[in-house]
C-alpha cells in the first residue's frame, strides 16, 4: 500500500511537473511570438519611412525648360501733336533704347519733327530744346522762335501740349514745365508759361 502511495505521489508531482513546463514553455513561446511580430512591425515601419523620405527628397522633374526668355529689342514712344485743331497721337516703334535719358531725348526730337512737318513750328535744331528732371517733373527749355508761326491762342496751347502729353507719357513724369531759353517767362505770345502742365486729352 505504501509502495502503491509513493508510486500515486510520484505520478502526482510528474503531471505538476509536467503541466508546470507545459505553462513555462507557453509562456517562452509567447514571448518569442511577441517579441518576433515587435521587430517585424519595426521592420516595416523602417522601411515605411524610408520610402516616404526618399520619394520627399527626389524632386519630380515635370519638364525641362531649354530656351531663353527673349528680351525685349524694341521701345515704344507715343507722340502728340496738332491735328484739325484738336491734339492727336501716334505710337512710334523704335529700337530699344538703354536709358530714360535716351527716352526722353528721342520722344524730343520726334514731337519736334511731327511739329516741323505740319509747319506749326519753324525748323528747330535739337541743340535748341535742353531740360532737366526734378522729381516727377521735367523742365523744358524750348527757344523762343518755337512760338513765331503761333497766330493765336489754340495754336500756342497745341504745341505746348504735343510737348506735355508726349513727355508725361514716359514713366515717372507727371508734370511739364516750359521755360523759354531758359528763364521763366510768364508768356511769350498767349499762354500763362508760370505753372506745371500735366497731361490734358482735351485742348
Amino acid at each position: 500500500m505504501l509502495k502503491n502511495l509513493k508510486e500515486k505521489t510520484i505520478k502526482e508531482d510528474n503531471l505538476e511537473n509536467s503541466t508546470e513546463n507545459k505553462g513555462k514553455n507557453s509562456k517562452s513561446l509567447n514571448k518569442y511570438i511577441k517579441l518576433i511580430i515587435l521587430w517585424g512591425v519595426v521592420i516595416v515601419l523602417g522601411i515605411a519611412n524610408y520610402s516616404v523620405e526618399k520619394r520627399t527628397k527626389t524632386i519630380k522633374t515635370v519638364f525641362t525648360r531649354n530656351d531663353e526668355v527673349p528680351k525685349e529689342t524694341n521701345d515704344k514712344i507715343y507722340i502728340f501733336y496738332p491735328q484739325d485743331e484738336k491734339i492727336t497721337n501716334m505710337e512710334l516703334i523704335i529700337p530699344k533704347l538703354n536709358s530714360k535719358d535716351e527716352l526722353i531725348n528721342k520722344t524730343i526730337i520726334e514731337i519736334t519733327k511731327k511739329l516741323e512737318e505740319g509747319n506749326f513750328i519753324p525748323l528747330i535744331e535739337s541743340r535748341e530744346i535742353s531740360y532737366y528732371i526734378s522729381n516727377d517733373k521735367i523742365y523744358l527749355d524750348l527757344p523762343e522762335k518755337i512760338f513765331n508761326n503761333v497766330t493765336n491762342a489754340k495754336a500756342e496751347l497745341l504745341i505746348i501740349y504735343s510737348f506735355v502729353n508726349s513727355l508725361t507719357n514716359i514713366d515717372g513724369i507727371e508734370n511739364v514745365r516750359i521755360l523759354i531759353n531758359n528763364a521763366d517767362l510768364e508768356k511769350v505770345k498767349y499762354a500763362n508759361l508760370l505753372k506745371d502742365y500735366k497731361y490734358t486729352k482735351n485742348i
